[in-house]
């Protein structure tokens, strides 16, 4: 089971998993913008970072700014952080580029 569920998690591109709490990067605000969303099972909660970068209309990658703070046990898809306008939008395949947890 472990084996499926990691196979499952490096297929879905815009996932990263820290320590149990795992990360989503998704575009908003009419894809002019991005955030990431934690999920912490617990226990306890983690002091986490994170960063995810998007593709801008130009093909150029933007990257967001690594985000540092808690997330807390039981959390789900919760705003980690997030920007909500980026120039040279839309923007396009989100993408999480590191996570780490303590």
């Amino acid at each position: 089971m472990r084996i499926v569920t990691t196979i499952l998690v490096v297929g879905f591109s815009t996932a990263s998993i820290a320590q149990q709490v795992t990360f989503k990067c998704e575009l908003q605000n009419e894809d002019k913008g991005f955030r990431i969303l934690a999920t912490n099972p617990g226990p306890g909660p983690k002091s986490c970072t994170a960063e995810c970068q998007a593709t801008k209309a130009d093909g150029k990658l933007v990257p967001f700014a690594k985000c540092t703070q808690s997330v807390p046990a039981g959390a789900t898809d919760q705003l980690f952080c997030g920007n909500e306008d980026v120039p040279g939008s839309p923007l396009k395949n989100p993408k999480m580029i590191s996570s780490s947890c303590k």
